[in-house]
């Protein structure tokens, strides 16, 4: 029941009341099934935001260069999982350095144990259902 938007909500996700979908079969049927149920969680949780979303203006004016000087560390939620950055600003317009950490890393790590004693002809379904983004990965 980990979800970074319950753990560490940022903007409006506090005041957001939704589910973490989980589920305790680790099979592909209740991956899918997982997905679906997101799917659905998430049509409930943007029309709470439609709901709650103010009228005015929606743009806002950001600034020219990253003050002040220093570093961050922040993780989101991604469809995939749990996604993190990491910023170093030396106040100049550009960050001195970034660094960006997808869900499907970690999420691709459990496919050795996951395949062990599998068929072969499961692999496609098995790997497809662990959503993982191959772009993503090969680094």
């Amino acid at each position: 029941n980990y979800d970074i938007r319950k753990v560490e909500p940022t903007l409006v996700y506090k005041d957001l009341d939704f589910k973490v979908i989980t589920a305790t079969a680790g099979d592909t049927f209740a991956r899918a099934h997982c997905r679906f149920e997101e799917i659905y969680e998430s049509l409930y949780i943007i029309q709470q935001c439609l709901d709650q979303l103010p009228s005015g203006e929606v743009r806002a004016k950001l600034p020219k260069t990253l003050k002040p000087e220093g570093e961050v560390y922040c993780r989101v939620e991604d469809p995939r999982g749990e996604m993190a950055f990491y910023m170093i600003a030396d106040g100049s317009p550009k960050p001195y350095r970034v660094r960006i950490r997808g869900p499907a890393y970690a999420t691709l790590q459990a496919l050795p144990p996951v395949l062990e004693g599998v068929y072969v002809a499961d692999v496609p379904a098995i790997v497809g259902s662990m959503d993982g983004c191959t772009s993503e990965v090969d680094r």
